[in-house]
């Protein structure tokens, strides 16, 4: 239950358990003490140790001291606890720790131990991380440990290549100007911060260096289900702008582009985007509403900072309530959400035209 099936798994163990009860939910006492643990296999860039691993078992729980996890030259420092595990909703509570984790060898760990997805990514970089996973179970499984995951994970990678999605592809196509589709997306640097609540992934400030230009990401991610609710801004650089749009696109008539881009005033395409499904088949569309509010605000980022202009907006898909500014009017507010629902109609009515 412990690794995935494609793994090879060699050490020594030393058990002295005794087991009563339906053999389906025994209750347990004893000891299991694991040594030179090491697992590997083909999709494993690295093998994965753990040096010793002691565990206790009694009626009520099952316990671990605290352990290494080791891949290369990353180690994670882990604890487990699963109290009521013969019950229907059995509790766990787990931890796992790295302060300076390579990307390859954290990707060899999660590998090993049943991760899926993980096979499309690859490239280097570190993340810290610090995850509790705490709370009720209703089985013991990946999904359902996933679900009770809280924590942080800061992370700064380069050189990424993220298969079966090509992300340049989809944002150029929003505005009818696709770049060839490459398969892939080659990811040259990425940063950011992400908070893990209840199993969900939550970012204000991720942003990522492609061939295309800068993107900048706020939103969410299921790590149990794998869906996607994320909003992308992102600020082409200008070559691309003038492969897409041309200097028409930063005038006042942005004609075919207008339902997906603006421009800023450094000659930079910028396209909002809404992307939803999953980590495997992301969909991409233009967000309309956030362009409407960057216009009506003149708010506008560039490459330097994709989340820089934008930050305001973006925060509001993540919770973050926004404070009126001081002498706002409710009227002026009033006044300024009917302009965006305007903005936001004529993008609709231009769309039914066509």
């Amino acid at each position: 239950m412990a690794f995935s099936p494609n793994t090879t798994v060699n050490g020594r163990v030393n058990a002295n358990i005794v087991a009563r009860g339906p053999a389906d939910k025994p209750v347990l006492n004893g000891t299991l003490g694991g040594r030179d643990i090491e697992i590997s296999g083909k999709d494993i860039p690295k093998p994965v140790q753990v040096r010793a691993l002691n565990i206790t078992l009694t009626p009520n729980e099952i316990r671990s001291d605290n352990f290494n996890v080791t891949s290369g030259g990353t180690t994670a420092a882990a604890r487990f606890t699963m109290k009521q595990y013969a019950s229907q909703s059995p509790l766990v509570d787990a931890t796992l720790r790295a302060p300076r984790a390579s990307l390859p060898e954290i990707l060899s760990m999660a590998k090993a131990y049943g991760a899926t997805g993980l096979d499309k990514i690859s490239g280097a970089g570190n993340l810290s991380f610090d995850m509790h996973a705490s709370g009720p179970l209703q089985s013991i499984s990946s999904d359902q440990i996933m679900k009770a995951v809280n924590g942080n994970i800061d992370l700064n990678f380069n050189n990424m290549r993220y298969a079966g999605v090509d992300i340049s592809h989809q944002l150029t196509a929003l505005v009818g100007s696709a770049k060839a589709d490459q398969g892939f997306t080659n990811i040259l640097k990425m940063t950011g911060n992400i908070l893990l609540k209840n199993g969900i992934a939550q970012t204000n400030d991720l942003q990522a260096v492609l061939d295309i230009g800068n993107v900048g990401a706020s939103g969410s991610a299921n790590l149990a289900s794998e869906m996607l609710n994320m909003q992308l801004t992102a600020v082409l650089s200008k070559a691309f702008s003038q492969q897409a749009g041309g200097a028409s696109v930063g005038g006042a008539n942005v004609g075919n582009y207008m339902n997906a881009a603006l421009a800023n005033n450094q000659g930079e395409l910028v396209i909002p985007a809404i992307v939803t499904g999953t980590f495997q088949n992301p969909k991409f569309a233009p967000d309309t509403k956030k362009m409407a509010q960057m216009k009506l605000k003149g708010i506008m980022p560039t490459a330097d900072n994709p989340l820089g202009g934008a930050s305001s907006i973006l925060g509001q898909f993540v919770g973050k309530k926004q404070q009126p500014t001081t002498g706002q009017q409710p009227q002026q507010e009033q006044q300024q959400q009917n302009t965006v629902d305007q903005i936001i109609g004529l993008f609709g009515n231009k769309k039914k035209k066509q």
